[in-house]
C-alpha cells in the first residue's frame, strides 16, 4: 500500500515539475526577443521585398516577395508628365492620411519595436532639371516626415541613415531600404491580434 501511495506521489511529482518547466519556457518564449531583418529593393531590373526572421540567432524563416515589375516605370512617367509641387504634395498628404487612419494601431506597434539598423537610400531622376530638383525635395520630404515619425514613436538603437542623389540627365528610379527591428514575442503577439481586430473593425 505504501508503495503504491510512494508511487502516486511520484506521479504527481513528474506531473507538476513537467507543467512547471513548460509554464517557465512559456514565459521565457514570450519575453524572448524577436528579430525581423526587412529589406526592399526596387530598380528597373529588380523588384523584391524581403523579410528574414530569427530567434535567438536561428533563422526561423526568410520571405521573398516580388513587386510589380512596372512601377518603376510608372513612376517616372507619372512625373514626367506636367511636373509640379502639387503632385508632390498630394503624395506626401496621401502618406499623411494613411498613417492618421492607423494611426493609434502603428503608435501601438512602434512603441513595442526597436530598430537597430535603418538604411534608405534613393537615385531619382527624370531626364529634365526642374522635374528632377521638384521630386527630389518631395523624396526628402517624405524621408523627412517617416523618419521622425520613427524617432519619436519607437526605440532607436541606431542612426538612421537616409540619402536622395539626383540624376538630371536621365531617366531612373532606384531605392534600397534595409533595417533591422526587434520585438519581445508575447508584444508581437498582442500587436497582430489588435491588428486583425482593427483591420476587421474598418472593413
Amino acid at each position: 500500500m505504501m508503495s503504491f501511495e510512494l508511487m502516486e506521489f511520484d506521479k504527481m511529482g513528474w506531473l507538476f515539475g513537467s507543467i512547471v518547466l513548460i509554464l517557465l519556457f512559456i514565459v521565457i518564449l514570450l519575453f524572448s526577443q524577436i528579430y525581423f531583418t526587412i529589406d526592399f529593393i526596387i530598380n528597373d531590373k529588380e523588384h523584391q521585398f524581403i523579410v528574414t526572421v530569427y530567434l535567438f540567432r536561428i533563422l526561423i524563416m526568410k520571405k521573398v516577395n516580388p513587386t510589380m515589375p512596372d512601377a518603376t516605370k510608372d513612376m517616372l512617367e507619372k512625373y514626367d508628365i506636367e511636373p509640379s509641387l502639387d503632385r508632390i504634395f498630394e503624395d506626401i498628404k496621401e502618406i499623411l492620411q494613411r498613417l492618421k487612419q492607423f494611426h493609434q494601431l502603428s503608435l501601438d506597434i512602434l512603441h513595442r519595436l526597436t530598430f537597430h539598423r535603418l538604411d534608405w537610400k534613393t537615385n531619382f531622376g527624370t531626364g529634365e532639371a526642374s522635374s528632377t530638383g521638384l521630386v527630389i525635395g518631395g523624396l526628402w520630404g517624405i524621408k523627412g516626415i517617416l523618419m521622425s515619425y520613427l524617432s519619436e514613436h519607437s526605440r532607436l538603437k541606431c542612426h538612421p541613415h537616409t540619402n536622395v542623389l539626383p540624376h538630371f540627365q536621365q531617366k531612373l528610379m532606384s531605392s534600397t531600404f534595409n533595417c533591422i527591428v526587434s520585438i519581445r514575442i508575447g508584444q508581437a503577439i498582442y500587436a497582430f491580434i489588435k491588428a486583425i481586430w482593427t483591420f476587421q473593425k474598418s472593413s
